[in-house]
């Protein structure tokens, strides 16, 4: 998430949601971004069940998405993509020893 806040161009407006079994606006629609950055840092995981119909509702309207996420999220409703493209990204799993 931070190498996407710092790929974005000066003036390109982003939010920081976070998700588990309820979803909230950690960062409002902003171009600041050192608050961006925070915001993504201020984010831990929580090991809860996923409720990404919040996530996707709280978005702004039309806004693409980069959700990032443990592997275990489920199905975008249909009727929230409302023409935005999701983009899925799971971290990798842990080395076997």
């Amino acid at each position: 998430a931070l190498r996407r806040v710092d790929a974005a161009g000066d003036g390109d407006p982003g939010t920081v949601i976070a998700f588990a079994d309820a979803a909230e606006v950690v960062q409002p629609l902003t171009t600041d971004k050192a608050a961006l950055r925070a915001a993504v840092r201020a984010v831990a995981p929580s090991y809860r069940p996923t409720r990404l119909d919040e996530a996707l509702a709280l978005a702004p309207a039309g806004a693409d998405a980069l959700l990032l996420s443990d592997g275990r999220a489920p199905p975008v409703p249909a009727d929230l993509l409302d023409g935005r493209r999701v983009e899925f990204r799971a971290p990798p799993a842990p080395a076997r020893a």
